[in-house]
C-alpha cells in the first residue's frame, strides 16, 4: 500500500508488469494474475512444489548437534532444512517459471486467477520480491524503513545475523506412546522471508497492532487514511467460494490486503513453522489487540488462545490511553 500511494504501482496491475520473468497459469494462460490476485490469496499459485530433499533454506547453527548427539526424532527435520538459502528473485523463478527446478502445472491450482480464495505463502513472496522490484530495496530494508523505524520498532529483523544471542530459541516436541520429548531447534535462515519469518517481540508487535487499529479508525501513521480503508476492509467479492465459518477468529471468512477479516470484524493473522504457532488481531467493536505466540508448536496453544479471547471479550472498555 505504500507503493501504491506513491504512485508506483496498482493493485490492479498484472505481476509480470515487475516481475524479471513471467508467471502465468498453465490452466489459464491468457489471464493476467494481478497484484491484488497475490494480496488476497486469490491467484491460484499455490504452496505445493515438490522442493526435493532439502528446503532451499540453510542452519545458521550447525554445530548444535554433534553427529554423534544428533537426535533421531529431529534427524529428518534438520536435514530436510539444511540446505541452501536462496535469494527470494531465484526462490520464486525456481518455482513458477517453467524451466525451474520445482516447477509443475500443479503449482498452479486449477483455478481461475481471481475466482477462488485459496491462501498463497508463495503469493506472499511474490509480493515482496515485487516490493524489492519497485523499490530498489532488499524487502528487509524497505520493511525497517518504513514500517519498524516509524513505528520505533527497535527489535524486529528479518535476518538472524542483526540479533544478539538473548532472543528465544525454538523447540521441537514429539509425543510417542505417551512420552513426551522436547528439543531445540537450530536457527534457520528461510530463502522466502516475507511468507513469514519476521523475529520480534511483545513490545514491538502491540506498537504494530496499535497502528493498525488506529489506522482503521483514521489515525494512523504510516499510511494514509485511504489506504488503510483498503488495507483493512474487504477486497473479495461475494461471488468468490471461501470458508463461511462464522466465528470470530476464522481467518478465511474474507480479506483485505493480506489482513484476514472475521464474520464479526476481526482484522488477523495467524500461522505457524517449526517451533512456532502465532496469531495477533484487533476487534474495532472494543479497540482492542491481542497477541500471543510461543516458541513451541503446542497442540495446547488453542487453548491459550481462547482463554486469551474470552479475557478479551469481557473487558467492556479499553483503557483510555490505549495509544
Amino acid at each position: 500500500m505504500k507503493l501504491v500511494e506513491d504512485g508506483l504501482l496498482e493493485l490492479d496491475d498484472p505481476i509480470n508488469d515487475y516481475l524479471p520473468f513471467e508467471i502465468e497459469s498453465p490452466h489459464y494462460p491468457e489471464v493476467d494474475i494481478t497484484i491484488r490476485h497475490l494480496v488476497t490469496h486469490t491467484s491460484s499459485l499455490n504452496d505445493d512444489f515438490d522442493d526435493g530433499e532439502k528446503r532451499p533454506s540453510e542452519l545458521v547453527e550447525q554445530s548444535i548437534y554433534s553427529k554423534d548427539e544428533m537426535p533421531v526424532e529431529l534427524a529428518e527435520d534438520i536435514y530436510y532444512y539444511d540446505g541452501v538459502a536462496l535469494p527470494l528473485e531465484k526462490y520464486e523463478k525456481e518455482i513458477f517459471t517453467p524451466n525451474g527446478k520445482w516447477y509443475d502445472k500443479n503449482n498452479f491450482s486449477n483455478f481461475k486467477p481471481g475466482e477462488q480464495y485459496e491462501y498463497s505463502n508463495e503469493g506472499s513472496n511474490l509480493a515482496g520480491l515485487i516490493i524489492e522490484r519497485v523499490s530498489g530495496e532488499t524487502f528487509s530494508e524497505f520493511t525497517r524503513k518504513f514500517i519498524f523505524q516509524p513505528l520505533n520498532m527497535t527489535n524486529s529483523y528479518w535476518e538472524y545475523k542483526d540479533l544478539d544471542r538473548s532472543v528465544s530459541k525454538l523447540y521441537k516436541i514429539y509425543e510417542k506412546e505417551g512420552d513426551s520429548k522436547v528439543y531445540e531447534f537450530p536457527r534457520v535462515n528461510e530463502g522466502g522471508q516475507p511468507c513469514g519469518d519476521l523475529k520480534s517481540n511483545g513490545d514491538d508487535l502491540a506498537k504494530y497492532v496499535i497502528e493498525m487499529k488506529n489506522g482503521l479508525n483514521g489515525k494512523g501513521k504510516i499510511l494514509n487514511a485511504k489506504s488503510y480503508q483498503t488495507l483493512l476492509n474487504s477486497q473479495l467479492g461475494k461471488s468468490i467460494p471461501r470458508d463461511r465459518d462464522e466465528s470470530a477468529l476464522n481467518d478465511e471468512y474474507d480479506i483485505g490486503v493480506f489482513w484476514a477479516i472475521s464474520k464479526p470484524g476481526y482484522r488477523l493473522h495467524k500461522g505457524g513453522s517449526i517451533g512456532v504457532f502465532s496469531i495477533l488481531y484487533f476487534n474495532p467493536m472494543n479497540d482492542i489487540g491481542v497477541i500471543s505466540y510461543c516458541n513451541l508448536a503446542h497442540p495446547d496453544f488453542g487453548k491459550i488462545v481462547n482463554t486469551i479471547k474470552n479475557f478479551e471479550e469481557n473487558i467492556k472498555e479499553a483503557p483510555a490511553d490505549n495509544n
